[in-house]
């Protein structure tokens, strides 16, 4: 279930959005899950995104991309919020052994609403994003599984090649740059403490999010599943 300190408004859009994933992936859709700030008790609502990590069993056909890519414009459109949807679609293939960095289906956030509104997004290229490696390990260190199979080595597994990512002990990427260049959202805050050397990713967070005021302070200190 969703813990009680995400406001409902936010819960319901997040599932009505989900809801439009599955009927647009049908049996091809693997799962849904939530990382970034909502799921690490980060979140802003004045400012943060929602980050999804969405996984499909095979390659989508442009048609099937573009169907997946307006249902996200719609959840955009209806969103409660004012950060938008940042979403990644990856075949499980390349969750289960990731190459660094990873091929993806397609993606959707802000830069890219008006082209997929107006026809001009092209679905039939296929691109990587370095962006990847760091998202996939956030989703199976402390991601929320909002649909579909569980979070575990069965989804995001063991990487492939001499790529330093994604280790089975849950090490983050060694090769981000210094703190200034990580970022300023939760995955970049888990990355600094996981590269500095700290392990009470807990307390980091909570003194983070202590200092913010007590009307936009995060929504969710969630670290599971969100929906059983």
């Amino acid at each position: 279930m969703w813990p009680k300190e995400v406001d409902v408004d936010i819960t319901s859009w997040v599932e009505s959005l989900v809801a439009g994933i599955a009927d647009v992936l049908g049996d091809e859709l693997v799962g849904v899950y939530l990382h970034g700030s909502l799921a690490m008790g980060g979140y802003y609502r004045p400012k943060s995104d929602l980050d999804l990590l969405i996984v499909c069993s095979t390659p989508l056909g442009p048609a099937t991309r573009e169907q997946t890519a307006r249902a996200l414009l719609t959840a955009s459109d209806r969103r409660p919020t004012i950060g938008d949807v940042e979403a990644s679609v990856l075949q499980i293939a390349h969750t289960r052994r990731f190459s660094h960095p990873s091929p993806f289906e397609m993606h959707f956030s802000e830069t890219h609403s008006e082209a997929i509104r107006t026809g001009r997004f092209d679905y039939t290229i296929q691109h990587t994003d370095p962006d990847l490696a760091a998202h996939c390990t956030v989703v199976r260190s402390r991601g929320c599984r909002l649909l579909g199979e569980d979070i575990g080595n069965d989804l995001i597994g063991k990487r492939t090649g001499d790529d330093p990512v994604l280790d089975v002990d849950h090490r983050l990427l060694p090769d981000v740059g210094p703190p200034h260049h990580r970022g300023h959202g939760a995955e970049a805050l888990l990355l600094d403490e996981a590269l500095d050397g700290g392990d009470d990713l807990h307390d980091h967070f909570s003194m983070k999010t202590s200092m913010i005021p007590p009307q936009v302070r995060p929504t969710s200190n969630a670290s599971s599943s969100a929906i059983p």
